[in-house]
């Protein structure tokens, strides 16, 4: 009978903090959090950017950001910039063979900002430790050429269908 009573009175109670739980879980996984963590993210490699540049981005379903671009003062700059970037992508991709294009990597490319973007397969398993490697080899090229943290945008993406 005490028994009973004890499960009558715990269970309500136990159903409350795993209901309190719940909601704690949800309202840590608040999309606005996830909006800020990535505009954060596009801010350490672009700190320049501009609020529609910005917007485009956060559009595009941004994973993970690495290095920062370098200010590009006047079309010279930026002409050696795109260079550089195009020259240490070229340079990398031995390197990504391994996951590319049999891997999580679907696509690369520069993107008009001035920042490597390197497209994940959203239907492929991969997290911080396989774009941890793939910015090792891409920023590994770039010391080699002279460009110091390679900016490199990760994107969830979903593969390329050709007809």
């Amino acid at each position: 009978m005490k028994i009973r009573r004890r499960t009558r009175i715990w269970m309500p109670v136990l159903a409350g903090v795993v209901i309190a739980f719940v909601f704690c879980g949800y309202l840590s996984a608040n999309p606005c959090d996830e909006v800020s963590s990535e505009e954060e993210m596009i801010m350490d490699v672009l700190p320049d950017i501009r609020a529609d540049d910005l917007e485009w981005l956060l559009g595009r379903h941004v994973y993970r950001t690495y290095g920062q671009v370098t200010p590009l003062n006047d079309t010279e700059t930026e002409g050696k910039w795109f260079h550089d970037l195009s020259f240490v992508l070229n340079k990398s991709k031995p390197g990504l063979a391994s996951f590319f294009p049999e891997g999580p990597v679907c696509g690369y490319g520069i993107n008009y900002l001035g920042a490597i973007e390197v497209y994940l397969n959203e239907n492929e398993d991969y997290d911080e430790t396989t774009t941890d490697a793939i910015y090792a080899i891409i920023d590994g090229c770039g010391k080699a050429e002279g460009v110091n943290a390679t900016p490199v945008i990760f994107i969830h993406a979903s593969p390329m269908k050709l007809d």
